[in-house]
Formats: C-alpha cells, structure tokens, sequence
C-alpha cells in the first residue's frame, strides 16, 4: 500500500512539532455514525477538485462521464456522490489558479463548494510565505501565503454562489470544503461571510468541513472567529452554522505553522481520524495533533495514517488512476479497455484475482 506513494504526507512532520496530548480519547469521545457518514461524503468533494489542475480536456471528460467513472476499478469509483450532484461551476483564483467547484447536491439540497489543496509548485509557494498580514478586520493576523491565495479567490467565489443561489432556490445550505490548504482558504471565506451577511442570503445555513488543514492566523484571529460564530447562532439559530475540521493520526500539516510562530486554529473542537474511529477533540486539547486512544483497532485500514488518508480513501489513488486515464486517451474508442489493462499492471489484486473498490484495496475489476 504504502510503497507506491509519491505525495508528501508529513509523517515526519507530526513527529517533530506535533503537540502530543496528555488527554486519552476514550469511547464516550467517539463522532456520531451520522456525522462520520456526512463526512464521508462532502470528502469525495473536497477530494475531487483536485482534478480541477488537470488539462481542460480531461476535466471536461471527468465531469461530463462520471456516470461510467463511478463504476468499479475506475478513478472515481468510491465518489459515488457525485451521481446525486449537478456541477455548477468550475473556476481558478487570480492567484496561482487555486481551482474550486461548486456543486448542487440534490438529495440534500445543499450547495457544496470546493476549495483545492496544494497541487502545484505555485501553490507550495504561498504555503510556505509564514509571516502575518494584517486581517482587514483588525482583529488579529492572517498567514500572508493563505491570504493571498484567498484573495485571489474570493471576489470569482461570491459571484459564483450568489448565481448558483439563483439557479437553485430550493438550496437550504451552503457547505465550504477542502483539504489541506483548501481547508485554510473555506475558513478565510467563511470568516467574510459571517462578518458580512450581505453577501449571502442569511436564510441558506453555512456549514465548513476541512480536512487536515493548516493553522489560518493567530488566537485574536480565533477568537474574532469564536465570536462571529457565536452571533451567528444567537441571531438565527443553533444550525444556522457547522463547523467540522478533522485531523488525521499522523497528519503533520495541522501543526503547521507551528504553535510557536503564534498561530492557531479557529475551530474549538476538532476531530482526530484514527485506527478508522473518529473522535470528538475536548475544547482544552484543541491545538493538539497526537493522541492516544482508549482502545487500538485490531487491523486499522491505514496504520500508518498520514495527510492523504481521510474517510477511508487513499487520495493518492485517485491522482494515480486520473493520470492512468489521460494516458488511455479518454474519449478516444477503447479507453476503457486501456485504462485497466494500463491500470491491472500497477495496482494490487485481491486474493481472489478481483479489484476492490471499497478504498480499503489498490485493486481494478
């Protein structure tokens, strides 16, 4: 499993700056199976923009065939959701193209946008810009690398949900997600939105949902964030807003940056992924990336854990199998065939000579 990787997954990292904590999570912490199931799947959203770095013609072809995508040993055979979902739009930031999607989830009449992760030597780039800009609200400091991609992306985002409003009045919730430094830029937008309710209707519910994402400014930055949340609610209800941020066994990039640089993270109580559980963080462990459990798994999916390895699904894969595909030349008769031919040399089979597609295996059917 773990000998194919190519992508960074800053195992090295939660090792060397990680906070371990004191705090044993225990059963009574455990997430509920219902909100581990919606996790699940708003991931296979925030995971899917990453295709958006793709050539045009092949993310034209991903979305417009995801009905045969989705079927086993396929790259998007464990993104089922998107059967249920209208692509809105698709769209890049000014700066370094950071691409999002927006999506009509049906079933749920929600509006799902994503925010990609880094993807790109452009993107690493502004990761890595570690000094403080001041927030325009004056109510603390923002990384100055994650600001920019933001601002580049913001002003393309409004406009695109303010339209995707229009187009689907039956929508009732809008939820902002993304992995990695996706998840930091859902949280600088929603942080506008809460701060500035003319920019959105106040009837449609705002949910976030971040996956292994970075610290976005310092603790006067989280408590502005505290507050708005707080008057959020006040105003329009416990469920006007949601706020998931979950953190992986392993995961280094919820240190980053460092505590010791003076930042923090907004949300109070976090998620911790490990051994397949998922636990509730207690509020006074928020800032901590390492735990010990209560009880160990006897065979965890992912015993390494790592940045790439939320909701069951190796994302690692997925980039695998969409660059498999472009070599098969999709849209051109007999891609399919060539895909797994192309794909059945690489990836691991079962004992019994099939391919697994529940994310637990590497395998083509």
């Amino acid at each position: 499993m773990y000998s194919a990787e190519k992508l960074m997954n800053f195992r090295w990292i939660a090792k060397t700056v990680a906070t371990i904590s004191p705090y044993v999570l225990q059963a009574e912490d455990m997430v509920p199976q219902d909100i581990v199931e919606e996790l699940s799947l708003l991931g296979q959203f925030a995971e899917t923009v990453y295709i958006c770095n793709s050539t045009k013609t092949l993310e034209d072809f991903l979305f417009a065939h995801i009905q045969e995508l989705t079927r086993p040993g396929l790259p998007f055979d464990c993104y089922t959701a998107l059967l249920d979902a209208d692509l809105v739009s698709t769209f890049h930031g000014t700066v370094a193209r950071l691409p999002a999607t927006i999506f009509h989830h049906r079933p749920s009449h929600r509006l799902i946008l994503s925010i990609s992760g880094t993807s790109s030597l452009q993107h690493a780039y502004y990761d890595v810009k570690t000094n403080k800009h001041r927030h325009p609200s004056r109510r603390g400091q923002v990384h100055s690398g994650f600001w920019r991609l933001y601002k580049g992306l913001r002003g393309r985002a409004v406009d695109a949900l303010r339209d995707a409003l229009d187009k689907y009045p039956d929508v009732n919730e809008l939820v902002v997600t993304g992995h990695s430094m996706g998840g930091v830029v859902c949280h600088l937008l929603l942080l506008d939105l809460l701060a500035d309710e003319s920019l959105l209707p106040v009837d449609v519910k705002l949910k976030i949902c971040a996956f292994g994402s970075p610290r976005p400014g310092d603790a006067e930055l989280a408590r502005y964030w505290k507050e708005l949340v707080k008057t959020r609610r006040l105003m329009h209800g416990e469920d006007s807003f949601t706020e998931y941020l979950v953190k992986a066994y392993n995961d280094g990039v919820p240190a980053l940056p460092p505590l010791a640089f003076g930042f923090r993270h907004f949300t109070e109580t976090p998620f911790y992924l490990t051994d397949d559980h998922l636990y509730r963080i207690p509020e006074q462990e928020c800032e901590c990336t390492l735990f010990n459990v209560q009880e160990r798994a006897s065979d965890p999916t992912y015993p390494k854990g790592g940045h790439n390895y939320y909701n069951g699904r190796p994302i690692e894969r997925f980039f695998r199998r969409v660059n498999w595909l472009e070599k098969a030349k999709p849209g051109v008769e007999g891609w399919e065939e060539r895909y797994k031919t192309h794909a059945g040399r690489h990836e691991r089979w079962d004992k019994e000579g099939r391919g697994r597609s529940d994310g637990r295996g590497e395998g083509v059917s």
